[in-house]
């Protein structure tokens, strides 16, 4: 009676701390990215309403002047003072005769007159019906040429102002917002149809939710035609990422458009503190809920109940096995990482960002997932920079697309790629800013060194003339193929993630020069998305988790040679990561399935009765060691790892429990019993409990 009052009240004590695990996964999940996400696009939304309401200012600006008669000459000077609108791309001045056209480019800043000829796109026709201010759908431009949405406001005397919008430049204005942080930013109008999109999608969401069948989205779709409130979460599998995401959605005042985020689920941009909290919150919780369960078979295992006592034999290994499943569950949803506290040196300096309040737990500043990450951490290095050196450190553009990636062993790697970088033309008059801020085409930094790597094969592959920042400028191509060493770590084996990570370093070390991600190159940058990788890339065996660019802030204790080297203490070092993990249906069929039948052909060698000797025993036990040990030489062969794996624990209990199976069977023959009444009550009985229970502390100690 006393023994099961004290499993009660352990079952009671347990309860409690699984009680207090929840609530502490509670608290921490409410910096969840679906909160963050809808902040960050509350904001979003109030800056896209700020730049849409700019055209009412210009518009009373135009008719002003228009009223006091002002010359066209006088109407492009007041534009020019007025100041650069980011977003719009020109502004067209429709007299009503509409035999001429003025377009005032909000690049050049001037006016230039236009034929009526320009009036025979379809979508200048369709202004003639319109007598208020309006918006328009997508189209395209044959001035811009590119795609486009206007609005086209009243003047004076029956003229009209179209305010031309560039798509591009505001899918891109969507990344500087932050909301590329969180998944798949997008912006529809009422009728679906897409004003921003990454791949400039002409399709209507609802026609891609009708070629998809996919009922989630038909019904988002048909809530924002018909004004509907739209619901918390739209689940269902992105039409462009194919990853299992979910909806938001949230209205522009201004335009009468929504703006939307595919917001992605398994996101992997949390810090590995927050990780780790969780993932031990969660471990936690696991272990106490099968300790949990174990107690209360014990309190059952009276016939007279529930459970008999032989119940609790096939229930105890079965909990045992779903808490380690549930452990490794745990940690594939938060893995380990080798991180650096972000909060301090360098970005200490970041808590200016929108979404650093919450750094130190949750955000991974130092992953570069959109250009306000990656504005936040050049500035921030920028004013260490002139505190350190007493200037500026010059930026280059770089981009990498990655073909190829192939192991030649466990620990190295073959990498064939494209790399490029973008500089300042010699023959060019720059602004002062620019200048200061990039290199020219003649400085010595151009290419890539990759540290770690053995063998490397590296040559230009072209130059081509390309704009930067509105001014001309050269992009130089680079192709490579290299063999890298990883520090890859396999102890968790066959279970844990990895990544490949390429070091970018300057070519020039002495210069106090950046390498930064050229993100204009990517139609998306969200680690899910893969950016840089091929679309047909793959690697034999691993599963790809996404690919991103990241941070990595280095101080070295040597100036190699030069007493002013530049990047000594607290330098960025850009990387480019690869996350993989490894295929668990090999390992299963070609190391699980045969260690189980071992230990299944074990447990049978158990209940064999032995009525004359125990060498048939002896004799069997001998076999399985041999295929056990072959296999397990097989396993450290392939895998060349300097430490003891998780899966070799499953060797090491097989060989203990070959040695006490073999012992009592030399015990059987020695005393000329049939049968050993430890195997008949410990073994026997225990012997999947014993297994699953092992293998479970090995689980927590590995895992938590």
């Amino acid at each position: 009676m006393a023994k099961k009052v004290s499993l009660g009240l352990a079952a009671i004590l347990l309860a409690c701390l699984i009680l207090s695990q929840v609530s502490r996964i509670r608290q921490l999940e409410r910096l969840d990215f679906d909160a963050e996400a809808q902040k960050t696009m509350q904001e979003a939304a109030a800056i896209f309403n700020r730049h849409f309401s700019e055209a009412d200012s210009l518009n009373s600006a135009i008719i002003g002047l228009l009223s006091k008669k002002a010359t066209a000459r006088e109407v492009e000077q007041s534009l020019r003072k007025q100041p650069h609108q980011e977003l719009l791309g020109g502004i067209y001045i429709i007299p009503p005769d509409g035999k001429a056209v003025a377009f005032f480019s909000n690049d050049s800043r001037r006016f230039r007159l236009l034929s009526a000829s320009c009036r025979r796109q379809k979508w200048f026709r369709d202004l003639d019906t319109l007598q208020a201010k309006a918006w328009g759908s997508p189209v395209f431009d044959t001035m811009l040429n590119s795609n486009v949405v206007y609005c086209c406001m009243p003047l004076t005397h029956g003229s009209k102002a179209v305010y031309v919008y560039d798509t591009h430049q505001i899918y891109a204005m969507l990344h500087k917002t932050g909301l590329a942080r969180f998944g798949l930013p997008y912006m529809i109008d009422r009728r679906t149809r897409f004003i921003a999109h990454p791949l400039d999608e002409i399709r209507t969401l609802l026609e891609l939710a009708e070629s998809y069948n996919d009922r989630v989205l038909d019904k988002l779709c048909k809530d924002v035609i018909y004004h509907r409130p739209p619901d918390k979460k739209y689940v269902h599998t992105n039409t462009v990422t194919k990853k299992t995401c979910s909806e938001r959605l949230l209205p522009i005042s201004e335009t009468g458009w929504l703006l939307g985020v595919s917001v992605y689920d398994g996101v992997s941009l949390e810090t590995g503190e927050y990780q780790k909290t969780m993932r031990e919150s969660y471990t936690r919780a696991i272990v106490f809920v099968a300790i949990l369960l174990l107690i209360t078979c014990r309190l059952l295992s009276n016939r007279k109940i529930l459970l008999s006592t032989q119940g609790t034999y096939v229930l105890s290994p079965a909990i045992l096995l779903l808490m380690m499943v549930g452990i490794v569950a745990a940690y594939n949803r938060f893995p380990q990482q080798a991180d650096k506290a972000v909060d301090a040196g360098l970005f200490a300096g970041m808590d200016t960002a929108g979404y650093a309040k919450n750094a130190t737990l949750k955000w991974d500043l130092r992953r570069i997932v959109d250009k306000q990450s990656l504005n936040d951490l050049i500035s921030a290095y920028q004013q260490e920079s002139l505190k350190l050196y007493e200037s500026y450190a010059k930026i280059i553009p770089t981009g990498i697309y990655i073909y190829n990636v192939s192991f030649l062993n466990s620990h190295e790697v073959k990498v064939t790629g494209t790399f490029w970088q973008k500089f300042l033309r010699e023959d060019v008059s720059y602004p002062d800013d620019m200048k200061a801020l990039y290199h020219t085409s003649a400085h010595e930094s151009k290419g890539l060194f990759f540290p770690g790597a053995g063998v490397t094969a590296l040559e230009q592959s072209d130059s081509v003339e390309i704009v930067l920042n509105s001014y001309p400028a050269l992009l130089f191509r680079w192709n490579f193929d290299i063999q890298i060493e990883q520090q890859l770590s396999y102890s968790l084996y066959p279970f844990g993630k990895n990544n490949i990570s390429l070091m970018l370093w300057s070519r020039g070390m002495d210069d106090n020069t950046i390498i930064t991600p050229d993100l204009d190159a990517y139609k998306q940058i969200y680690p899910t998305d893969q950016p840089g990788l091929d679309n047909h890339f793959h690697i034999k065996g691993w599963d790809i988790s996404g690919s991103y660019f990241s941070y990595s802030i280095e101080s070295y204790l040597c100036n190699f040679g030069n007493s002013r080297l530049y990047g000594v203490n607290s330098f960025p070092e850009l990387i480019y990561n690869i996350s993989i993990s490894r295929k668990f249906i090999d390992i299963l069929i070609c190391k699980i399935v045969p260690l189980m039948v071992v230990l299944v052909l074990l447990f049978t060698i158990l209940f064999v009765r032995i009525t004359s000797d125990g060498f048939n025993n002896i004799i069997g036990c001998s076999g399985l060691f041999f295929v056990l040990v072959l296999d397990h030489i097989n396993l450290r062969e392939s895998v060349l790892s300097e430490q003891i794996m998780y899966l070799e624990f499953c060797y090491f209990f097989a060989y203990i429990l070959l040695l006490l199976i073999t012992i009592t069977s030399f015990d059987i023959t020695k005393d000329g019993k049939s049968y050993n009444a430890w195997v008949d009550n410990v073994l026997k009985r225990y012997f999947w409990t014993l297994i699953f229970g092992a293998m479970g502390v090995v689980t927590i100690v590995f895992f938590y």
